[in-house]
């Protein structure tokens, strides 16, 4: 697989950024068809979805900084 899939002057899009984003949105669709299948409102089911989406990012990044603290430690 090749990592960087498009680069258009100063913008890289990289093929793992966009399988991620493709599979968090496919996820939200079956999390909305499943919500309106046993009746939980779907506008509940989007704003937890946004929220787990925040999270990952801040979790993911607190991750990667606790991993590699000698280069952000100055």
């Amino acid at each position: 697989m090749h990592p960087i899939l498009l680069k258009i002057g100063g913008f890289t899009l990289h093929t793992y950024g966009l399988l991620l984003a493709v599979a968090f949105l496919l996820a939200v669709l079956v999390a909305l068809r499943e919500a309106k299948r046993v009746g939980v409102d779907p506008n509940i089911m989007m704003d937890l979805c946004f929220y787990a989406l925040l999270a990952a990012l801040i979790g993911s990044r607190f991750f990667y900084v606790f991993t590699s603290w000698e280069e952000f430690r100055d």
